[in-house]
């Protein structure tokens, strides 16, 4: 990919992982470091950086278990449909989306008890440690919740057909695939020049992947553009992840479901410059959904397998060559989640993988037991 780059100038530091809140229970002060979107799977971590708690969704349920899954501290049932999103852990609040993403539940951290639900079409989901913003699947449209009553705090609500599919959460503002909005009253900041089909943040700059092949990087406190790169080629990104030194995102290069080639793309966050490029299995149906996570040295990536399971493998940042890879044997939900030197990942209701990040070896493979279920 030949790439075009104006450098105006940033360094990015500090991380801001969206999604992220505060878990208190009446023991502990507890991080949320998940979950990320198409995951089925978060967790709590204690301020030492230890794992607290693990929130799974079953097909009909929401589990809390103890870190080393011996242990149900609580069950909370689904009273209609199954979870489609989530869960996602703000504040005191575990909130998830079911039936259909017709509606939004919030339970309590500590005993899984029901804090309140709603009816509300949703697309996608995030917060912070006291609010639930959450992008409706109608008028394209934006609400912000109460994280601990559910109570609608404000809504915005321009109309026209479609809906907002991304939804970023930083520094007093929502960024959107259409618009900026403030997190405090829903007020309208700006609107993009263009539609975006994936975004996401890293400190106080907003990323932007757009199918024409424009990449950019927005800083959010100035309101100006730190670079803009331009492709040679159409795009059509299914998957954005960030770190402090690489914009890595999934997608297929020119029109999707005819020409089917897929690639992983690495820009650098400084200045823009396409880094590498790494061609990607698509399999029968395509990339998988939701098939990327960073860290500062590596990028983990999922891929189909042709028994229909998935491959896992991890790329060097710095090079785009391959460092291991393995086949799950199953098929895998969502990205994997990264704590430590541990990856997590789902493979349906029922099996929890830990993989040692530095050789992808399966630490463990856990299918839960039936009380578990």
């Amino acid at each position: 990919m030949k790439v075009s780059a104006v450098f105006i100038g940033i360094f990015l530091s500090v991380v801001l992982l969206v999604g992220k809140g505060i878990c208190r229970s009446s023991k502990i002060a507890a991080q949320s470091i998940g979950a990320l979107r198409g995951a089925r799977i978060a967790m709590t971590t204690t301020p030492s950086g230890e794992i607290d708690r693990i929130y799974i969704a079953r097909e009909h349920e929401i589990q809390c278990l103890d870190k080393g899954l011996n242990r149900v501290i609580w069950t909370s049932h689904v009273s209609a449909g199954t979870v489609d999103v989530g869960p996602i852990v703000h504040g005191g609040t575990v909130a998830y989306v079911s039936d259909d993403m017709s509606t939004v539940t919030g339970l309590n951290t500590d005993n899984g008890s029901l804090k309140w639900s709603t009816a509300i079409q949703t697309a996608h989901i995030t917060g912070d440690n006291k609010t639930v913003f959450l992008a409706t699947s109608t008028g394209m449209g934006v609400q912000a919740l109460d994280a601990e009553t559910g109570k609608r705090i404000w809504k915005y609500e321009p109309g026209g057909p479609g809906s907002i599919y991304q939804l970023v959460y930083t520094n007093g503002r929502i960024y959107t695939d259409a618009y900026v909005l403030s997190a405090t009253n829903g007020l309208i900041v700006k609107k993009n020049a263009s539609t975006a089909n994936i975004i996401d943040a890293r400190a106080d700059t907003i990323f932007k992947v757009i199918g024409d092949g424009t990449i950019e990087a927005f800083r959010t406190r100035t309101n100006s553009v730190v670079w803009k790169a331009v492709s040679d080629r159409r795009i059509y990104p299914i998957a954005i992840s960030v770190n402090d030194r690489f914009l890595f995102f999934v997608g297929y290069s020119g029109m999707p479901f005819i020409a089917r080639k897929g690639f992983l793309w690495a820009f650098d966050v400084s200045d823009g410059h396409a880094a590498w490029e790494l061609p990607i299995a698509t399999g029968d149906g395509g990339l998988q959904p939701d098939p990327i996570a960073s860290d500062y040295d590596n990028v983990y990536l999922l891929s189909p397998a042709a028994d229909f399971s998935t491959w896992l493998s991890d790329i060097s940042v710095v090079t785009g060559k391959q460092v291991w890879s393995h086949d799950l044997k199953g098929k895998i939900d969502g990205p994997p989640l990264v704590v430590g030197g541990v990856l997590y990942l789902t493979d349906g209701p029922d099996v929890l993988y830990e993989i040692d990040k530095r050789s992808g070896s399966v630490l463990l493979r856990d299918e839960l037991p039936k009380e578990l279920r």
